[in-house]
């Protein structure tokens, strides 16, 4: 006597482990000051969910942000959603005070300048 196969279940994600996951990922984002333009200081977010944002303090930035993690994350609840984006402006933070790379850079070539084996250069 063989037995009938059951009938797979769907799967149904839980909402806990999805925001737990937006939240992992978020926390393992790469996020790199890139030089500063007019509009102000800029910074890349490098989070395949998110599609790769460039991060600005303009509020069309924010509203984009958020569309992002609605999209990649639609199981989430507004309060979720907000929990996120507050993360990531956390993480935008703590690059900010970071000095911009142009700046970094400016640096670095008047260190060589001095340095002998750059000095033929000048």
């Amino acid at each position: 006597m063989t037995e009938e196969p059951a009938e797979p279940v769907p799967f149904k994600p839980n909402p806990a482990g999805i925001f737990a996951w937006a939240q992992y990922e978020i926390s393992t984002a790469t996020l790199s000051r890139v030089s500063d333009d007019e509009e102000g200081p800029r910074i890349a977010i490098t989070l395949h969910e998110l599609g790769n944002p460039l991060w600005r303090s303009t509020p069309e930035s924010q509203a984009d942000l958020e569309r992002r993690v609605r999209k990649a994350w639609p199981e989430l609840d507004a309060d979720q959603v907000r929990k996120c984006l507050a993360h990531i402006s956390a993480r935008v933070r703590v690059e900010l005070m970071k000095p911009s790379q142009s700046a970094t850079q400016e640096e670095q070539r008047e260190a060589l300048r001095g340095n002998w084996v750059h000095g033929w250069r000048a």
